[in-house]
């Protein structure tokens, strides 16, 4: 779950609208009807491409994104953390490549129920 929600998304370069790349910090997630606190929470730093219109995000555990909006980008970000629970920190070891369990470890130590 994203702390900071924003509603931020230009049109165009032109739009009047702020762009909003204050960084996003992530202090949760919920995967199947579990909560899991990040510790110390997750921090992406946000940049706006003009010449692409978007955003894009990138920071704790190598996690890169981009969106047309802010709102999607936070979407975006949830819906990949939450993915990378399931597929990564649930899963047995020996399904894991020696990354996939690197990641598993770092999404271990960072999460946990209390």
């Amino acid at each position: 779950m994203i702390d900071n929600e924003h509603e931020h998304s230009p049109k165009s370069v032109g739009d009047s609208r702020r762009i909003d790349t204050s960084p996003i910090v992530v202090s949760r997630i919920r995967v199947n009807n579990e909560v899991w606190y990040a510790d110390p929470p997750l921090c992406y730093e946000v940049s706006f491409l003009p010449i692409d219109s978007c955003y894009f995000v990138e920071g704790d555990l190598g996690l890169s994104l981009h969106a047309f909006s802010r709102k999607e980008l936070e979407s975006a970000l949830n819906e990949s953390l939450e993915s990378w629970w399931v597929n990564y920190a649930m899963a047995e070891d020996g399904n894991l490549s020696s990354g996939a369990r690197n990641l598993k470890k770092q999404l271990l130590a960072r999460f946990s129920t209390s």
